[in-house]
């Protein structure tokens, strides 16, 4: 669920700069369309925020799905702050956090759709939550001889990943964003969050054929990137990296495992 609070345009003439450390501007990088790109950004108590769009120009807090605690405590003020360093938008957005889905705030908000497992064992998940068809897929990649177990961020990883990466430059009839990239740009953009990182790899005969990567944010697992070799569809890696995942989270006493967005099915 996302709130959008309007008017965060400074005032006219200079702008205000703020007297205290909590508030200042700079430059951050992001990601689109899988592409690094730098920006104005400011910092505003501890967050850093970015500003996207031509005509219309929404500022947003930079990966805020991956921020711990609750994004913006007091959006007044937030915006406020804002203001005071003199960041120009039209539109702020900020977004509540699972597992508060109750509307708090007195903004115009549109409801997000993320598919999201709550977690409270495994047993609980595969007998009354999971569709058949993931449970023959899991079963189909264990008799296959696929291994998913949790992996290190090291050099064989790295290269494993890259290796999927250059399987096809098309995914999903789209030109794929992680196409040829070089080892250690693959490096540096899995490496972020690295006290909260944690990856998952599907193995076939020594070959990593499928991964997952995930970041903890509190109490929340969120899946980054689920991969899989095309050559072995067949043999169900993500699946199994799925049900490797939710394990993972129950041993660690994650409450909710967020996977993807939820696609509805037009009536």
């Amino acid at each position: 669920m996302r709130s959008a609070d309007e008017g965060v345009n400074s005032a006219q003439g200079t702008p205000i700069r703020s007297q205290t450390d909590m508030t200042s501007t700079d430059h951050a990088d992001s990601q689109m369309a899988g592409k690094a790109i730098s920006g104005r950004s400011a910092q505003i108590d501890g967050r850093t925020v970015v500003v996207a769009g031509r005509w219309i120009k929404i500022a947003s807090i930079k990966d805020e799905d991956l921020v711990e605690g609750q994004a913006v405590s007091d959006p007044q003020l937030f915006v406020a702050r804002l203001k005071e360093a003199g960041f120009k938008a039209d539109i702020f957005t900020f977004a509540q956090k699972l597992p508060d889905i109750a509307p708090r705030y007195p903004y115009h908000l549109d409801w997000d759709n993320p598919a999201v497992i709550p977690i409270t064992s495994f047993k609980d998940w595969w007998d009354g939550r999971v569709e058949s068809s993931v449970r023959r897929g899991v079963r189909k990649a264990s008799k296959l001889g696929v291994v998913a177990k949790e992996a290190e961020l090291d050099d064989v990883l790295v290269n494993g990943i890259a290796d999927i990466n250059n399987e096809t430059p098309i995914r999903q009839g789209r030109a794929f964003w992680h196409y040829q990239k070089d080892v250690e740009s693959v490096r540096r953009e899995n490496s972020t969050y690295p006290e909260r990182n944690a990856f998952i790899g599907a193995y076939y005969r020594d070959e990593l054929i499928g991964f997952m990567r995930m970041i903890y944010v509190d109490n929340i697992a969120s899946i980054i990137q689920v991969l899989s070799k095309m050559k072995h569809f067949d043999k169900r890696p993500t699946n199994a990296l799925i049900a490797k995942a939710v394990e993972v989270c129950e041993q660690k006493g994650i409450s909710h495992l967020v996977y993807c967005s939820y696609i509805y099915n037009d009536p």
